[in-house]
Formats: C-alpha cells, structure tokens, sequence
C-alpha cells in the first residue's frame, strides 16, 4: 500500500516547484518592458517622424525630440510640451547669444542685425510661452497659433541673415533649430486639432 503522506509531499513538492517557477517567469516579465510600452516608444518614434518631415531641418528635428528622456512615453500631448520646452530654451539661448554678440562690439550695419533679432527672439519666446499655456488648458487652435507667430518671427530674423555681409556667427543655426522646433509646435498642433 502507498504511503499517503508521501504522495502528498510530492504533490506538494510539485506544487511548489510550479509556483516557483511562476513567480520566475512573473518577475523576469515584469523587467522587461511590455508589449505595450514598446509599441507606444514605437508609435512615439512614428509620430516624431512624421511630424518632423514637415520642418525646415527634420534630421534635427527627429535628434531633438527623440534624445529627450519623456519622449519614448510621451503622447502626442507629450511630445507637443516636449517640443515646446525645447523651443523655449532654444529662442532664449538664442536671444542671449545676440546680445552677447552686441556687447562685445559690431559694425552699426550688424549691431541693427542682432537687436533686430534680440526683439524678433524675445517676441518668439513669449509665443512658445503662450503655447505652453495654451497647452496646459488643452487649447490646440491657440497652441498651433502661438507656434505658427513663433515660427514667422524667428524666420524673420533668419530673413536677416540673407542680407550680405555673410554671418559667421552660429546664430543662424540657431534659429533655424528655432524655426524647425516651433514649426514643429505647430504641426504637432495640428495633429491634436483633427483628433479632437
């Protein structure tokens, strides 16, 4: 006759080996990232590119939006801020740089140039502002309007620089990385109006 409490202790013996392993595969699922959050980095990535191919400058575009750590989470609400945070450093890093190119002394011709500019990158940074708060309260037509007066007055002081004498400053690449986030905003912008 079989002995009752052996099959139990290895029934039990059984039991626990498949909880054990359960668990395992429990845990080492739950370190590796989801199916769903793949495919949201992946419909994130999409959406970047899509968007950026618009721009004056989409490899830039793509580089700048993607290197930001929230991006591989973000929503299409997320990567609007995102855009939007980088615009702002991006026309008040910008202006700084004009000024400091004033102070340190030019030709009157090109003085006129960067305080043209300065007043340009000023006016833009308050737009990418008033972006940012119109996207707080979900408002995307003011959103896509304060980035597309953004976007005008940056090209205006990139107008500036198609007048001879040549720029040999790096203020030109920087409002064109200007003019490609902020048209960004607005395509982006765009994008949340239809889904709406």
């Amino acid at each position: 006759m079989a002995n009752p409490l052996g099959s139990f202790s290895s029934s039990s013996s059984m039991l626990l080996s498949l909880s054990l392993v359960l668990l395992l595969i429990t845990f080492s699922f739950s370190l590796r990232p989801s199916l769903a959050s793949l495919d949201r980095f992946k419909a994130a990535a999409d959406e970047i590119q899509d968007v950026c191919r618009y721009t004056q400058d989409p490899n830039y575009c793509v580089t700048a939006l993607k290197s930001h750590p929230q991006s591989p989470q973000a929503d299409l609400p997320g990567l609007a801020k995102i855009a939007v945070d980088l615009a702002y450093k991006m026309a008040q890093d910008a202006n700084l740089y004009a000024l400091a190119i004033v102070r340190n002394g030019t030709s009157p011709g090109l003085q006129r140039r960067y305080l043209l500019c300065s007043d340009l990158l000023l006016d833009a940074r308050e737009d990418i502002k008033e972006a940012r708060d119109d996207l707080k309260s979900n408002d995307y037509i003011d959103v896509s309007s304060a980035a597309l007066e953004a976007t005008e007055e940056a090209q205006g002081c990139q107008d500036e620089f198609e007048i001879p004498p040549p720029e040999p400053s790096q203020l030109p690449q920087m409002i064109t990385k200007l003019v490609t986030l902020s048209s960004a905003i607005f395509f982006i912008a765009g994008r949340l109006i239809s889904n709406t």
